[in-house]
């Protein structure tokens, strides 16, 4: 599998896309599951507007918008098992929201061992995460200081993420 720097090399010099996933745990047991789709995307070369993020102050790999879909562990759909029996199932596909994911290379580059990450997630969240991942393997693994939710009563959430070429 090919590591997220080598990912980013790729779509940087052919263009294209990857495949984005990025799941999540945090303390209230509730986790997340999040795909999507970047591209590369150059710097800015204006001036940042201010408190932008600065995952967009660099060369990144960003979705387009909010393309990413979002689903929850605390989110159920009932699945119909057989002889008349029915199950809740989490992560209920017909209860996603959108989410839209940034990433960049910290420090000297591409071969950083620390990545930036930037997660939006429009309304009913109205939330942006933005925390530093280390590279374990083939992944980013950080910690955000926010969790995701709009009523949560903990501190942080523990984030994987990975690419995957399409």
């Amino acid at each position: 599998m090919a590591t997220v720097a080598e990912v980013f090399r790729e779509l940087a010099a052919e263009g294209g896309t990857a495949r984005v996933t990025v799941i999540s745990n945090q303390g209230d047991g509730i986790s997340s599951y999040i795909v999507g789709k970047v591209i590369y995307a150059p710097r800015r070369s204006s001036a940042p507007k201010g408190g932008e993020a600065p995952v967009f102050l660099r060369d990144h790999l960003s979705s387009d918008g909010t393309d990413g879909q979002a689903s929850f562990s605390d989110r159920f759909v009932t699945v119909d098992v057989g002889n008349g029996v029915k199950e809740e199932q989490p992560f209920s596909i017909r209860a996603t929201n959108s989410a839209a994911i940034a990433i960049a290379p910290e420090g000297n580059g591409q071969g950083s061992k620390t990545w930036l990450v930037n997660i939006r997630l429009p309304a009913p969240f109205n939330r942006t995460l933005d925390f530093k991942a280390n590279v374990d393997g083939s992944t980013l693994v950080g910690t955000s200081p926010t969790a995701i939710g709009i009523t949560e009563h903990v501190d942080t959430a523990v984030y994987v993420v990975s690419l995957k070429r399409n």
